[in-house]
This record gives C-alpha cells, structure tokens and sequence, in this order.
C-alpha cells in the first residue's frame, strides 16, 4: 500500500503519457494519501489470483475467505448508468462494480481505472463462464485493457473475434477523451490578433485565497509569472493570452491542456481577484480568489 514500498522493487513501471507522438515516462503518482483505496500496487500474477477468489465467490483453495453475501450484492446491479452502445441494453452500477449484460443475457462484472494518469487498467469477470480477465497498462488511456478483455472474451465464447475490439474501444476513448482536449489545446494554440499587453508582472504578485481553493501565490522570476496553488505543488508557468488573461498548464499528464487564468483589476487600478479555470469542474463557472481576503 506504500509508495515507498513500490519504489523499492527494482521491477516496477513507469506511467507515460503521449507528447509529441512520444510514450513518454513523465508522472510520479504517490498514492499514499488514498491508500489502501487507490494505493495499492500489485502485479498481473498476483491479480489472476484475485480473479480466482471472485469467480469462487470468495473462496481461495478451499477456504471461504470472504462471504459470499457481501459479494453478490456488490455484483447486483444498484443504479443504471446509460445504454450500452453494442447490445442496446440498460448498463448498471453495483458497489465498485459496473454490471452490465452482454447481447446473450450473461453477466459481465467489469471496471476500468486510472484513467488520466498515465495508466489504464481493466478487470472484466463472466461468473457464469467461470472467466476472468484482467489487464494492465502503463499509458495514458487509449482503450487496449478494454479491448484484450472484449478479444479474449470473443476467443474464449466463440472461437473467434466477432469485431475489431481495437477500433471500438478506441473510438469510445477517443470521444471521451482526446476529441475534447484536442480541440481546447488548438484553440488556444496561438494567442489573439490584436493582442493586449498585461501590466507590468510586479502588479500580479501576491497571495490571493478563497475557502475552496485556499491559498493561492503569485510570483515571478526571470521575467516569467508563477502561480503556485495547493500542498507541496510545484509552479506553474503562466503564458500570456491577452491583457489580463493567461494560460496555465496544470495537469501533468496532459502538458499541453490550457486551463485560463484571469486577473480582475479592482477600484484604483489594482488587481484585486483572480478567476481560475482550473477549478471549475465540469460547469462553465469559475472559481475566483481575492487578494487577502475569502474570495467566492
């Protein structure tokens, strides 16, 4: 469960993610703070025993070593999430589990994790046919877990492949993922003609907070601006947009994502309060923090 434990083991991976057409080995993730819920690191062998564990409905070699009543109503659907795109059939949620029935009425207990962390992993289980797969990738998320699961799942059921699971689960990735960012990064790739100066950098600088956000500081160094938000976070590099606003680069395992920053000038001139993109989930509102005050 320890990060300090996986750095240890001298056969361990890297996550990477995509720049320049490049894998490219650029994250630290030390999940201590959500262990043992998202911190626990482990290997495909020792998963294949896991999967055992499930398909026995907790037993391992004969001992009953989780009840079986837990796990059956973690498998029972509790929510629907949508429709499923190949069968047409509702898609469920049980606890930790997506619960869905494949075109033949079978069960499938499946998840995928670690999506945007230069990771992606996918665990699909067919308790009836005692089957279960399990994948592990070290890269940003482009659909492969999910489309050995659907291959070998093909393979096992039908002796062949019923369609090219590569494609499918690339596409569903691509319009849950890369679309979006693509068309964000293009828009902000060159700034605005004509372009407004920002003011001198020194105007910018302070520490500005809000209860959300806590504390964020501003300041420059080598002629470039700084925003620094967050617990032992590093820097970001701000790049002017135009007048006020400039880009921040906040996510790791996506460099080249812009997220706005704005600076709003009070009474006097003064910059009194910033707007940050960053924070505004997944509205179209922003978070602003006030100069030495609690801001929204």
């Amino acid at each position: 469960m320890r990060y300090a434990d996986f750095t240890a083991h001298a056969n361990r991976t890297h996550l990477h993610v995509l720049i320049n057409n490049q894998w490219t080995p650029l994250l630290i993730r030390d999940a201590d703070a959500q262990a043992p819920a998202g911190g626990a690191s482990s290997n495909v062998r020792d998963l294949v025993h896991w999967l055992l564990l499930l398909l026995a409905d907790g037993k391992y070699e004969g001992q009953q070593l989780i009840r079986e009543e837990p796990l059956e109503i973690a498998h029972t659907p509790q929510i629907i999430r949508g429709k499923n795109g190949s069968t047409g059939l509702d898609n469920f949620y049980g606890f930790g589990w997506n619960v869905d029935y494949l075109q033949d009425g079978v069960l499938s207990l499946n998840h995928s994790g670690a999506f945007t962390r230069g990771a992606g992993t996918n665990v699909t289980l067919l308790p009836s046919q005692d089957l279960g797969v399990v994948t592990l990738g070290n890269a940003f998320p482009t659909g492969v877990p999910e489309a050995v699961a659907s291959t070998l799942e093909d393979l096992t059921r039908y002796g062949q492949v019923t369609q090219d699971w590569f494609a499918h689960w690339k596409n569903v990735f691509d319009q849950g993922f890369t679309i979006p960012e693509r068309e964000k990064i293009k828009k902000y790739a060159h700034p605005p003609v004509p372009n407004q100066p920002p003011l001198d950098l020194a105007a910018y600088v302070g520490t500005y907070r809000n209860n959300y956000v806590g504390k964020v500081r501003i300041t420059v160094k080598n002629g470039v601006l700084l925003l620094t938000r967050g617990v032992q976070q590093a820097p970001l590099t701000l790049r002017h947009w135009d007048g006020n606003i400039f880009l921040s680069y906040p996510v790791p395992e996506s460099p080249g994502y812009p997220e706005l920053v704005e600076f709003i000038e009070g009474t006097g001139g003064t910059v009194s309060q910033i707007k940050l993109e960053e924070f505004a989930g997944n509205g179209e509102g922003v978070d602003t923090v006030t100069r030495n005050g609690e801001g929204e």
